[in-house]
């Protein structure tokens, strides 16, 4: 049977055209089966035109897995191959390599699930499950007993769960295309949420506001949080077990103005919603504001996002973000003030965007569709990674808790023995506090110390009280500046020329950076001659 006199055939040392002829005899194959059987990746099943080498789609695969590389950088690198002088018109076959290499990444990601002998068809996958699920993790019916729901409280924390929830804005998404030409090869299948359902649900909450915080970030999150024009998606939620740093099935969506309730509910909810398990502990650096009304909003929610009444779940604060928050925060939602956590930090999910970062230059330019096939790829590649290194990780921390567990009990059970001996009366007092605050955390929390220090902060807030007490009666002055600000502008003359002794000791400071620091010198001076004036009208020596 004729093909084709101008077929494309991209493969690993260049772009070529390749005359062909099908097979056309009785009960021959199809031409794309035709193309398969030899190791070509046809870009269409009709009247293919163009295919690509299996050879190459797995090459350009494992690079563009473990060294971020573009499929658009990839393809021109293969038309450098073919003519590094630039002086050939080369067929552009960029649209159908694009194509080529979501349907290798989405059929690859079936087949190591099983899909491919599934009697019903790869159009039976369930949601969730094309992902990599954490063998470290409890799964019930996996790795767990028989009657592991009935076992006694001093054993049943060991199948408890600890997953950790965050926002990334790094990998934002271009308004590019739209759903319906570009849609997603397995929605929901892998670790994105099912897109269909979530945009459905999103639409009711159009005008709700970000997620309100406490945190003393504030800069850090304007930062991450602005800009949204031309953005179909300003970042992705994603939720991952804490200790593996596993991303979880139906734990990723994208977030279309920012990190608002209704996104991080429901993909938080669409992650555990299959689980059995009795009790799951959630990591989120906002965890004091988003675990507020969390029941009462899910029944806005469909009905199949709503978890079981016997499932508990406790929420904390990462240790790195947990200092930022108010003081109120601290002990309630501190992973070392609770149990069955061991020294879980909470952190894993930040670890987690340190390497899907370096996808964000892809996936900003892709539709909605090969944007969300590329993000479940990556993410499959990170728990594959983590999945076959867990021997030695577990292996690793082992060793290292192993004898600090024993020194510190040890050092433990001392410290308790001779606290029994000379003060039993407040040890039993303080035992009971703490076992009162753990069964009821509105009691009086015993890890609350009173505040002795004073900050900077606190003079200045406090003098501009004063100050606005003063405003407030009445009192009126002709001095260019009041006691409490005349004190506060003195101090941060004082932070200034901190900052100058300091700079002024380095010995290898460029001209540019001498003219500044001189420049902060003759500023500082001039500040300093005004506070002299002012200083003998508030009659000061």
């Amino acid at each position: 049977m004729p093909g084709s006199t101008n077929f494309i055939v991209i493969a690993s040392n260049g772009i070529h055209h390749v005359n062909i002829n099908f097979c056309g005899c009785f009960g021959a194959a199809e031409p794309r089966d035709q193309l398969l059987e030899v190791g070509w990746w046809p870009a269409s099943p009709i009247e293919p035109q163009t295919a690509a080498t299996m050879e190459l789609l797995r090459l350009f695969h494992v690079v563009n897995l473990q060294a971020r590389s573009p499929p658009t950088d990839f393809y021109r690198s293969l038309e450098q191959l073919t003519d590094g002088n630039g002086l050939l018109k080369l067929p552009d076959r960029l649209a159908q390599w694009m194509l080529m290499v979501r349907e290798w990444r989405h059929i690859k990601m079936a087949k190591r699930a099983g899909c491919g002998q599934d009697p019903a068809g790869i159009e039976a996958t369930k949601q969730g499950e094309l992902a990599i699920l954490c063998r470290a993790c409890p799964q019930p019916g996996i790795n767990l007993p028989l009657g592991w729901e009935r076992a006694p409280a001093d054993v049943r924390w060991l199948y408890h769960l600890i997953l950790a929830q965050d926002a990334n804005f790094k990998i934002k998404g271009r308004l590019r295309s739209n759903d319906h030409k570009d849609p997603a090869l397995g929605p929901g299948w892998a670790t994105f949420v099912g897109n269909e359902d979530y945009t459905n649900h999103l639409s009711k909450f159009a005008d709700q506001n970000e997620i309100s915080h406490c945190v003393s970030f504030a800069a850090l999150w304007a930062a991450n949080t602005k800009g949204k024009k031309g953005l179909r998606a300003r970042g992705i939620g994603s939720v991952s077990c804490a200790r593996h740093e596993i991303f979880h099935p139906n734990g990723t969506g994208d977030l279309q103005e920012g990190e608002r309730y209704s996104n991080m509910d429901y993909i938080f909810l669409s992650s555990v919603v299959a689980t059995t398990l009795l009790m799951i502990t959630v990591s989120y650096d906002i965890a004091c504001q988003w675990s507020k009304h969390l029941p009462s909003r899910m029944k806005n929610l469909p009905e199949c996002l709503h978890i079981p009444p016997n499932l508990r779940l406790q929420y904390r604060v990462p240790k790195f973000h947990l200092p930022a928050h108010v003081e109120k925060c601290h002990a309630p939602f501190s992973f070392n003030y609770t149990k069955w956590v061991g020294r879980t930090d909470g952190e894993g999910v930040e670890r987690n965007w340190s390497s899907l970062n370096g996808t964000a230059r892809c996936v900003a330019v892709m539709g909605p569709g090969g944007r969300q096939d590329t993000l479940d790829d990556f993410c499959n590649y990170s728990n594959w990674r983590k999945t076959v290194g867990l021997g030695d990780s577990l292996l690793r921390k082992l060793t290292l808790t192993i004898p600090q567990a024993i020194l510190h009990h040890r050092a433990f059970e001392v410290f308790t023995i001779s606290l029994h001996g000379e003060h039993p009366e407040k040890l039993r007092e303080w035992e009971q506090q703490v076992q009162a605050w753990e069964v009821d955390p509105s009691k009086p929390c015993p890890y609350d110390l009173p505040r002795e220090d004073i900050t900077m902060a606190d003079i200045k807030q406090q003098l501009a009280e004063e100050e606005h007490q003063r405003v407030e009666s009445g009192e009126k002055s002709t001095i260019e500046l009041s006691p409490s600000q005349f004190i506060i502008e003195g101090l941060q003359i004082e932070e200034v020329q901190r900052s100058i002794r300091a700079e002024a000791t380095k010995s290898d400071s460029t001209i540019i950076q001498a003219t500044s620091l001189q420049t902060r010198r003759t500023t500082s001076a001039k500040q300093r001659n005004t506070m002299a004036s002012i200083k003998d009208q508030h009659g000061l020596p």
